[in-house]
């Protein structure tokens, strides 16, 4: 109580002392304990003001140049100025004589004609995007060269009995197509990587597709369980007849497709293109 009534009287009265900043020895408050006599030298340093820390040895860096050279054994130390890192179909998947298309159009959805060697294509889109993704995905199974983009964030892809018992009796042909996929437990599946060209968001999709055309197709390749996740992938990622396309993306469809090693069927046997020449367009006519 008395310390409590000494405080508020203190307070009240405005006696409490005040810091006088205008005191050289405010902050320092044991300075009467020294001498005034004294004087602080500061030590001296000697400064080589010729030295350059960003100089860097000459023989040193060349000896860390060839330790790197050696590492890599030059192979990721040289590149090709010719050589195109975005093309979406291996080079080496088509035939080295390039056909050229000069010009082709959308008759309706899903059908293009175009002019090729003098005669008239006419051509199912999808089917046609089918072809040319299934030929990829066995040439990427068959080099075990397929691109796998790795998820930032997993996702879990939940699944029947009946398609979890699938998808493990095929993981390992899953993963020559570019998946990264793991037992997550309680008919789960966990999503690491998915095919370098899936579209964002729809990982789980693709995969969810892939297992339903994998079942649908199994009475043709039953034998091949690789040829069936190729065509099922395919399928899967083929582009719908609805799609409109420029005039361009007609031209680099059909030449993609005339540059694979069977253009004119789909995998399951169905036509790509029926062909017409000029005989066969004149006896229309008669």
């Amino acid at each position: 109580l008395v310390k409590s009534a000494v405080k508020k009287a203190l307070g009240q009265y405005v006696v409490i002392p005040e810091i006088d900043f205008a005191d050289p020895n405010v902050f320092n408050p044991v300075a009467f304990l020294k001498d005034k006599s004294e004087s602080f030298t500061p030590p001296k340093v000697n400064i080589d003001k010729g030295y350059n820390p960003f100089q860097a040895d000459r023989s040193v860096k060349q000896a860390q140049n060839a330790q790197w050279h050696a590492l890599f054994d030059n192979k990721y130390m040289e590149t090709k100025e010719t050589e195109s890192v975005s093309s979406k179909v291996p080079e080496t998947l088509f035939k080295h004589n390039t056909v050229r298309i000069s010009d082709a159009f959308q008759l309706t959805d899903g059908i293009i004609a175009a002019n090729k060697d003098n005669k008239l294509i006419i051509v199912d889109q999808r089917a046609a995007h089918e072809r040319i993704l299934f030929e990829k995905h066995m040439h990427n199974i068959a080099n075990r060269s397929a691109p796998i983009q790795q998820l930032l964030f997993p996702r879990t892809l939940e699944l029947s009995s009946k398609d979890y018992a699938l998808a493990h009796e095929i993981i390992d042909e899953m993963k020559e197509l570019g998946f990264d996929v793991a037992d997550f437990g309680s008919n789960c599946l966990i999503i690491n990587g998915v095919p370098a060209e899936t579209m964002k968001g729809t990982e789980k999709e693709l995969l969810e597709g892939l297992l339903e055309h994998f079942k649908n197709n199994s009475s043709h390749f039953a034998d091949d369980k690789r040829k069936n996740l190729a065509v099922s992938l395919a399928q899967n990622e083929a582009i719908f007849r609805t799609k409109s396309l420029e005039k361009e993306q007609l031209i680099e469809l059909l030449e993609q497709l005339f540059n694979c090693d069977q253009p004119s069927v789909r995998p399951n046997g169905n036509l790509v293109y029926v062909e017409m020449g000029t005989q066969q367009l004149n006896d229309l006519f008669k």
